[in-house]
């Protein structure tokens, strides 16, 4: 049985009351009000693009395991870790020194819960909660702690601040314990040695045991500090099974920065905390009793496989590929494009997975491999569109326009004007206005510009292995049957090998939605870079990827080569394939390209190098229900293929996505009520993001209104900042949703989105074997 997971926001204010308590004279009631206005809905708190959480701070996820010793999956959590055999810590949650022989006030309260209302109360008041109202109303929980000097020979008590070595502070939990549960200090039971903390409250429900099994801390900086738990809660069952003891497990994440209160002179620190809260049905003395796992999203993938190439498939393309950044393009759902080693280009009828043209391409210099392969972008017909795929089957007349490469060639074939299945000579060589001086690796079609007729107008690049990107000056016809003589020669190079580098490029892709031409390229030199055509004397931003830290040592020695390139549907994310085994994710800002986060082996990824990447676009047709759906919707879902042959569907998280981006799962049949889940996640983030907005125009206000009185921020900095340490805080890390297994090195992957029953999503493989596999999802 699936179970619930619940997550709890909890806002916190340390004040400083030299010895007297001292009331809560300012807190951010804007920042407070905004948290509380926040959808209880998985994964809106994470997306709002108020805070712009970065992935690059996101904590690595943690792995467990179950009482019964099989490996499961924990959402947040991972899979591996021993819940029941952890191992020995000698580090603590470390503080400030400047907090020591200080008695502190703590203030916190709930601002937001998500998921099981009871699950939630229950891990409140299990991990020291005090009055339950203080969870159920929301009110502000008050008690004491204090703080002592860590000893001397605990492991990394020293941190630096302001360039001196500081000697660390840690919590006197059970100080923090009795005040909150109001309990005698003398009765808890603190065993440094197993990190572990056990009470029992006055009203005779048992004993309470707290062990942290995992722990990793953030040490103080001027930035603030904080650190991320895994406990392992053992409590009794409660209720007419109150003899039974159960396990639970919560994930505990807390940060905090320091402050200073102008009003009452009192130094303050500014915290927040998420509880996340996991737990299974799991068999107790035939009881089913909730306790410590989560259970993942498991698709039921159907498999279906392309016969008819003699030799490898090298390359594979869908009419989908930019119908994915262009909600307007009509395309035909039910065509496949693929190149192979055994010289020929296919064109595949998906309903019937049989081919329906083969051109051969012409053979030169002993060689003719199909190194790759596009449709032109172009909008069907009118005819076409209306009379839907069936033209296909009915007709030999299929209205499209495809290219290929071998060698340093390219070849267009307009397929309107065949008439047989086999097809030997090309319409059109453009071998001339490219000319590519090496083995081209990628075919990439830019975005349409319209001409004063409206007419759209493409480039097309090919990227070679002589490191260059070469894009003829004038644009690709839609209509090949105009352009029977070779277009012009000239052509605009992009340089991405530096002169004498022997680097390859392996990849370039036009970029979306913006202003202008830029291209992306990446290639064996460890670079991704990013080009202005219209300036292509010199990338406008370039980043060098270096090796991962990874525990995976097969890739010590394997450098991070690019191999596969691909834009987000939102063109804001740039998703990089990497020799290392990791998929790198960057961001375009402008003309830059800013690295934002890692999805690696440590994060449950591949074990060998990343050959292909894919953003499939899946949620078009339920999305299309939001009238306010952004053009982040569908930026969350990434595909990658690695060589170890798996294929792995990544959540990319609130933390990497801006905006307001949805759940993958809501669209990929992990829910069951995804369209009125959609809907109503759509219009919460919609209030949610104006009532931050407001509170940011508030802030902003207050803010003009003590500069102009010659007053500064440089010291009170409190709650009222909206940018809060929020980024690596948020519960949406990046994360595996499932994997496929392949069993082969893939070559190259493409997508398409469901377009009728018979045509569901699919992911297309085309790897060292002579079929290409076909792999369809039960999307909503």
């Amino acid at each position: 049985m699936t179970a619930t997971m619940t997550t709890m926001i909890i806002a916190s204010l340390l004040i400083c009351s030299y010895g007297g308590v001292e009331a809560l004279s300012v807190y951010s009631r804007a920042r407070r009000d905004a948290l509380q206005n926040i959808s209880t809905i998985g994964g809106v708190f994470a997306s709002s693009s108020i805070f712009q959480p970065q992935a690059s701070q996101a904590a690595t996820p943690l792995p467990l395991q179950s009482s019964s010793g099989a490996p499961v999956r924990i959402e947040e959590l991972g899979s591996g870790l021993d819940l029941f055999s952890p191992k020995p810590m000698t580090s603590e949650v470390y503080y400030p020194s400047s907090m020591v022989d200080t008695k502190w006030r703590v203030q916190r309260v709930v601002t937001s819960v998500e998921g099981n209302l009871e699950q939630s109360a229950l891990a409140w008041k299990l991990l020291g909660g005090s009055d339950e109202r203080a969870f159920t109303s929301k009110l502000t929980e008050v008690y004491e702690a204090d703080y002592v000097a860590a000893p001397e020979n605990m492991k990394d008590a020293t941190y630096t601040f302001e360039g001196k070595t500081m000697q660390a502070a840690i919590l006197d939990r059970s100080l923090e314990l009795s005040s909150r549960v109001g309990i005698d200090k003398g009765s808890i039971i603190l065993d440094a040695n197993t990190n572990s903390i056990e009470y029992t409250r006055n009203n005779n429900e048992g004993p309470v045991n707290l062990t942290v099994v995992s722990r990793k801390i953030e040490p103080p900086t001027e930035s603030g500090f904080g650190s991320d738990e895994i406990y392992r809660i053992l409590s009794s069952a409660g209720g007419i099974f109150a003899g039974t003891n159960v396990y639970r497990c919560a994930c505990v994440r807390r940060r905090f920065r320091r402050g200073f209160d102008e009003s009452t002179g009192k130094r303050i620190l500014d915290g927040i905390e998420i509880v996340t809260t996991h737990r299974v049905m799991d068999g107790v003395a035939g009881i089913e009793m909730p306790t410590s796992t989560y259970t993942p999203y498991s698709p039921k993938v159907q498999k279906r496989t392309l016969k008819g190439h003699r030799q490898p498939v090298l390359c594979v393309s869908h009419p989908g590929d930019h119908a994915k950044y262009d909600a307007d393009l009509q395309h035909h759902p039910s065509l496949l494009l693929s190149g192979s080693e055994d010289g020929t280009a296919r064109l595949w009828d998906l309903r019937t997975r049989k081919t329906a043209y083969c051109m051969i391409v012409p053979k030169i210099d002993e060689t003719n491999d199909v190194t790759a392969v596009a449709f032109h972008p172009s909008v069907i017909g009118q005819s076409s569109a209306e009379s839907g795929d069936t033209a296909i089957a009915s007709s030999s007349r299929i209205d499209c326009m495809v290219y290929a490469s071998s060698g340093t060639n390219v070849y267009g074939y307009d397929l309107r004007t065949c008439t047989g299945p086999i097809i030997k000579t090309p319409h059109l060589d453009l071998s001339s206005s490219f000319q590519c001086q090496d083995e081209i690796n990628q075919l990439s079609f830019s975005f349409p510009k319209r001409n004063k007729d409206g007419c759209r107008n493409y480039q097309l690049a090919a990227v070679d292995d002589c490191g260059e990107v070469h894009i003829p000056s004038e644009c690709i016809s839609q209509d090949l049957a105009s352009q029977q003589s070779p277009i012009s020669s000239k052509h605009t190079v992009l340089h991405h090998a530096e002169p004498g580098s022997h680097t390859i490029a392996s990849c370039a892709v036009f970029r979306p939605h913006v202003n202008g031409v830029y291209v992306a390229s990446g290639g064996t030199d460890c670079m991704v870079k990013l080009f202005d055509v219209t300036k292509p004397k010199r990338a406008t931003s370039s980043i060098h990827i270096k090796p991962a830290e990874s525990e995976n040592t097969t890739q010590i020695c394997n450098p991070p080569f690019i191999h596969s390139l691909q834009w987000s549907p939102s063109g804001r994310l740039l998703a990089a394939g990497v020799g290392d085994g990791s998929c790198v994710i960057l961001r375009g800002e402008g003309n830059r390209l800013i690295e934002i986060g890692r999805l690696g082996y440590d994060q449950g990824g591949h074990g060998s190098a990343v050959a292909a990447v894919c953003f499939p676009g899946f949620g078009a047709s339920i999305l299309s229900t939001i009238q306010t759906r952004s053009v982040e919707a569908e930026d969350r879902l990434l595909i990658s293929a690695g060589n170890d042959g798996k294929i792995l569907f990544w959540d990319l998280g609130g933390n990497m996505v801006d905006g307001d981006a949805m759940d993958p799962l809501l669209y990929l049949g992990g829910c069951s009520d995804a369209k009125e889940q959609v809907k109503k996640q759509g219009n919460e983030l919609q209030n949610a993001t104006e009532a931050m907005n407001s509170a940011s125009i508030s802030s902003k206000k207050s803010k003009g209104k003590n500069k102009k009185k010659g007053k500064t921020n440089t010291q009170h900095k409190t709650s009222t900042d909206d940018d809060l340490f929020l980024d690596d805080l948020l519960p949406s890390p990046p994360k595996v949703l499932f994997q496929i297994p392949h069993h082969h090195k893939p070559n190259w992957i493409t997508c398409s989105r469901a377009s009728s029953g018979a045509l569901p999503s699919s992911v297309f493989v085309a790897d060292t074997t002579n079929d290409i596999s076909i792999y369809s999802l039960p999307t909503q």
